[in-house]
């Protein structure tokens, strides 16, 4: 079961109590109906409110921003608390839709990697962030983690 809310709707107060039992929640982050909008800005915000008040509901589904989401900004919606996304014409049409695609899952996982850096330095400050990175292999991944971690301050 899952609940749409429009970008100019919060979430009702009427349903909290459906909350836990729901297994997704759509921000629409364009106005449905039209396709090629840019994603409305004031989305990253109301993520980051609904992922407040759901967790206080035991909401144990999944976030998704739905319109607009490219390159530019999907790491910032991972980051507010989504996990599906919905950018159609930043990848339909495109010349290599692979290609887009795969760099779509690549800024999504340098967010992925940039939150567990963030909490591991919360957990056991720079130390910890330290031993966590070492305990990947030498390569790409590791480079990337520390060159994240540096960004962050943490290395």
């Amino acid at each position: 079961m899952g609940l749409a809310i429009n970008p100019d709707t919060e979430l009702p107060q009427w349903s909290h109590k459906f909350i836990e039992n729901l297994d997704q929640l759509i921000v629409m982050s364009v106005v449905p109906g039209q396709s090629g909008q840019k994603y409305i800005e004031s989305s990253h915000e109301k993520t980051q409110r609904l992922v407040s008040i759901l967790k206080e509901h035991n909401f144990e589904g999944t976030i998704e921003a739905d319109g607009g989401v490219t390159l530019e900004n999907a790491g910032q919606c991972f980051t507010d608390g989504a996990r599906a996304f919905v950018g159609g014409s930043a990848i339909i049409g495109q010349n290599d839709v692979r290609g887009i695609i795969r760099e779509f899952r690549d800024t999504i996982l340098k967010s992925r990697r940039r939150l567990l850096i963030q909490k591991a330095n919360e957990l056991g400050g720079k130390e910890l962030v330290n031993e966590w990175i070492d305990l990947h292999v030498v390569g790409e991944k590791k480079n990337q983690l520390i060159q994240i971690a540096k960004e962050l301050g943490f290395n």
